[in-house]
């Protein structure tokens, strides 16, 4: 089971708050207008915890949607 962050522990992910959100969203929008061609993944590019398998599946996931499904 995970705890809370708290003032002093190491940041091994990001803190989903109101304000990382924001530079989350302005990152991705920004990235999306000068270099579209950038794919955010896992869970620091797509800013969201995933156990292993998660990662796997998204992964994949994002492969099909970007390569496979436009070579069809």
């Amino acid at each position: 089971m995970s705890e809370a962050w708290k003032h002093g522990m190491n940041l091994y992910y990001s803190i989903n708050n109101k304000c990382n959100k924001m530079f989350y969203t302005k990152y991705v929008e920004l990235t999306e207008k000068k270099i579209p061609s950038v794919l955010f993944g896992s869970c620091l590019g797509q800013y969201h915890y995933y156990n292993m398998n998660q990662t796997i599946m998204a992964t994949l996931q994002t492969a099909e949607r970007e390569f496979v499904s436009k070579l069809v």
